[in-house]
């Protein structure tokens, strides 16, 4: 079918009246019905040696037991589908809500995550304990994230934490240039303990804080309560490792499958069994995270037409969990505070830390390499005995555990593995339709976490390649048209993340004038406001529309840069006119000679 202009804007999410309202009415009249909540459904998760996991829903319940060969959660399979098979690699939040997609456009999905269950994360007591994997952390979603979810039925507030706003803990010693715009407007409250102030303000508010093992959890468990017959998850399944080369044949369509065994894994086969299987598909989506196993495929087998810019981020952070706010800041205050989003900006070093359910704060402590800051005083390249971690945290954070760090933290801290900061990239195409397959998420284009729109633009572009194959019955257009609308938007994502970040090395002299920028906007939408004066007026910062639907990337871009030769306009008049004042002697002879000008008629091209 012919895809009309409207239906194209949902891809880019351009219309926000069409995407809130007519898309969700669209998809709901196709949503196949919910399975029955009357009656619990088990649904088997095989191991040999027996390993348990459980999950947290009330009508969804996993049951691990050694019934067969593999690792799978599925139920009765009578559904016969119309678009064929389709391959989603990577079980994370981006391909469990890829998989909901495709399964509505009429795809049997299965889908293959190289660890075990998400639903057993969150349960290994390691939020109460402090001593978290470097993979535990939070994300905050912001409109765009919660709308592509609930677009399939998926409602974050039930498991999430709204945020209330922030709190920035500001420390003397530390130079800061300017303090970040979000945070410029709106404090309200401040409280000084030592040598650290604590203002909150209302910035993240209305947010969503969510660790992210739960959310991926929770898709995956909707995609099964919603699509018990059309979606299968398969764990500790990865893409076969072929050193130098590829298992995907993207000629064939064909993939082949091994076990993994590592963190977060239950072994399930026995010695005798053949580990390994080949899987064909008629749809491939990669969503299997920024070292992409389908993204290495598509530069192999399309080495002409497919390239990869990759900027890797410097810095480096650990994970720890912060205790819950006790009393000592009053009550009212250490409420707030428990659903506040908690900074500790210490110039490249910084600590950052949403909170959780229980009041406590999932932190990650970014220290900057080596790489890009050799005399750096504070790395996670050298930091590596507990003594050390103690030392750190009483100078860069003090109040972070009231205090007093626990042993058992520094213990935790020295002896994880630091985590890469972040890396954007930028592919020559989201999609080969030839090849039929797709990149999603970190797997197509990654984001540095500077402006917090991972997990946001990674679940957006899930919603929109399912739209896409809703609207469009051939496969190949319907992912050539995702490709041609999708990757603009993903790209100045990527870019906007950089800016927002000071670039790949300058970053501490980029970034300043980022802010500064942004600040100066700040103030002039408050001066000249664009309601009132709509001719020369500023609106807010086109920056602060990242969160929302209603905007598209580039389009937020393009304002951006408008904004700044807006800017740049002012600055070289000013300085013009300040240059004119010194050549006529003052700025009140140079008025009287640009008034005489103007009414002798030269000014328009009249006398002599």
């Amino acid at each position: 079918m012919t895809t009309s202009t409207a239906r194209l804007h949902y891809l880019s999410f351009r219309q926000s009246h069409d995407y809130r309202g007519g898309c969700s009415k669209v998809m709901m009249n196709k949503r196949p019905p919910l399975a029955s909540s009357s009656g619990r459904r088990k649904l088997r998760y095989s191991s040999s040696n027996g390993c348990s996991c459980s999950a947290a829903s009330s009508n969804v319940e996993f049951d691990y037991v050694s019934t067969s060969n593999e690792n799978t959660i599925n139920t009765t399979n009578d559904f016969t589908p119309s678009r064929g098979n389709a391959i989603v690699v990577g079980a994370g939040p981006a391909g469990a809500l890829t998989a909901m997609s495709l399964a509505r456009a009429g795809f049997q999905v299965d889908v293959f995550e190289r660890r075990g269950p998400s639903s057993r994360l969150p349960s290994q007591g390691l939020v109460n304990t402090g001593v978290a994997s470097s993979r535990t952390y939070n994300i905050v979603l912001n409109q765009r994230g919660v709308a592509a979810l609930r677009m399939h039925g998926v409602d974050v507030d039930s498991f999430g934490v709204k945020l209330a706003g922030s709190v920035r803990h500001e420390q003397k010693g530390f130079k800061r240039p300017l303090r970040n715009p979000f945070f410029l407007f709106n404090l309200k409250k401040r409280t000084k303990i030592g040598n650290v102030t604590s203002r909150s303000t209302n910035a993240f508010s209305g947010s969503i804080s969510i660790n992210r093992s739960v959310l991926a959890a929770e898709i995956q468990k909707a995609a099964i309560e919603r699509y018990p017959t059309q979606i299968t998850f398969h764990y500790n399944k990865q893409i076969l490792d072929v050193p130098g080369g590829t298992s995907i044949d993207l000629k064939s369509k064909k993939v082949v499958f091994e076990r993994f065994e590592g963190e977060d894994t239950c072994p399930f086969l026995s010695e005798d069994e053949d580990p390994n299987e080949t899987r064909r598909y008629d749809l491939l989506v990669g969503a299997d995270g920024v070292n992409s196993e389908v993204r290495r495929a598509m530069e192999i087998f399309h080495d002409q037409t497919f390239t990869v810019k990759k900027h890797v981020d410097g810095m480096q952070y650990k994970s720890v969990t912060l205790p819950v706010i006790g009393g000592w800041i009053g009550e009212e205050a250490a409420e707030k505070w428990k659903k506040s989003f908690h900074t500790w900006p210490r110039g490249l070093n910084s600590l950052l830390a949403p909170p959780n359910p229980d009041g406590t704060l999932s932190g990650v402590v970014i220290l900057p390499s080596l790489a890009i800051s050799k005399n750096a005083k504070w790395s996670w390249d050298n930091i590596t005995a507990p003594q050390e971690v103690q030392k750190m945290f009483t100078e860069l954070f003090p109040n972070a555990f009231g205090g007093m760090l626990p042993p058992q933290i520094s213990t935790s801290l020295a002896n994880q593995k630091p985590a890469n900061g972040g890396t954007t990239l930028f592919c020559s195409h989201l999609a080969m339709p030839e090849s039929n397959v797709v990149l999603v998420g970190d797997a197509g284009h990654a984001v540095w976490p500077s402006l917090g729109q991972g997990a946001n633009v990674a679940l957006e572009s899930a919603a929109c390649l399912g739209i896409a194959l809703e609207e469009i019955e051939d496969t190949k257009e319907a992912i050539e048209t995702f490709d041609k609308l999708r990757k603009p938007q993903t790209d100045a994502c990527g870019r906007l993340s950089m800016a927002g970040f000071g670039g790949t090395t300058n970053r501490t002299a980029a970034s300043f004038w980022f802010v500064l920028r942004v600040s100066t906007l700040m103030i002039l939408s408050k001066l000249i406001p664009a309601s009132k004066v709509p001719i020369i007026g500023f609106a807010p910062p086109a920056i602060f529309n990242l969160g929302s639907p209603d905007y598209t990337y580039d389009e937020i871009e393009r304002t951006m840069r408008i904004e700044g030769l807006r800017l740049s306009f002012m600055v070289v008049s000013f300085f013009v006119l300040l240059g004119l004042s010194f050549y006529y002697g003052g700025m009140q002879p140079l008025v009287k000679k640009s008034l005489a000008w103007f009414l002798s008629g030269r000014f328009f091209g009249g006398g002599a």
